[in-house]
């Protein structure tokens, strides 16, 4: 049997540019960075663990939430990209592209605290516009698309909704005021992730049998 070995290592030029420009910009950026701000190149390419010698499970809830942030985005942005030539229904693909935007909205802030640093110290923006817009988003999510949302089981959006609103509530209580603040605080926060990806991820597999059965 004679085995082309081109076809092993024969890559389109679209791939390689979807996957290693976006990631060459990135490295760019990041020695930018390094020089216009005095920042050493090692903060911005290590492991924050291993540099700062703190404890591996340092951050543990919020870092399996920013994965469960990422889970969402991924499967929604999959699910767009699986849909959008085969159905010819515009808003389940704005709903399903609307879903990855706030995923990743929520994952970038949480993972480089934009709201909270980054926004505040660096361009100058009031955290509480930054926290207005992620509301705005939310409001505009279930408003924009309250048939479709209503029409199916809203059980784990609702948990997603309520467990960001205590994590909001507990955050304006001093930390010393609960013995357990953190736990208050970052457990129904975690707990919301985790809702908003279990909705994410069965609205997506609704949506990719719904075309499928009328293929």
């Amino acid at each position: 049997m004679y085995i082309d070995i081109r076809q092993w290592f024969n890559p389109t030029k679209k791939t390689l540019s979807f996957l290693y420009l976006p990631a060459l910009c990135i490295l760019v950026g990041a020695v930018v960075v390094s020089v216009k701000m005095g920042v050493p190149i090692s903060v911005l390419t290590q492991d924050p663990l291993s540099s700062t010698g703190q404890h591996p499970f340092t951050g543990a809830i919020s870092n399996l939430g920013i994965v469960l942030w990422a889970f969402s985005g991924s499967v929604c942005i999959f699910t767009y990209c699986l849909l959008k030539n085969s159905s010819i229904d515009r808003a389940r693909n704005r709903f399903i592209l609307l879903g990855a935007i706030i995923s990743c909205a929520f994952l970038f802030d949480d993972l480089f605290m934009l709201h909270e640093w980054i926004f505040p110290k660096l361009l100058g923006l009031n955290e509480k516009i930054v926290l207005i817009f992620y509301a705005f988003l939310l409001l505009y999510y279930v408003v924009a698309f309250r048939g479709r949302i209503l029409s199916r089981d809203i059980t784990l959006l609702l948990f997603f909704f309520v467990g960001l609103a205590i994590s909001v509530l507990i955050d304006m209580v001093p930390d010393t005021y609960f013995t357990w603040h953190y736990l208050l605080e970052d457990g129904p926060k975690f707990l919301g992730i985790v809702s908003w990806f279990g909705y994410q991820f069965t609205t997506c597999m609704v949506e990719i049998r719904l075309v499928q059965n009328s293929l």
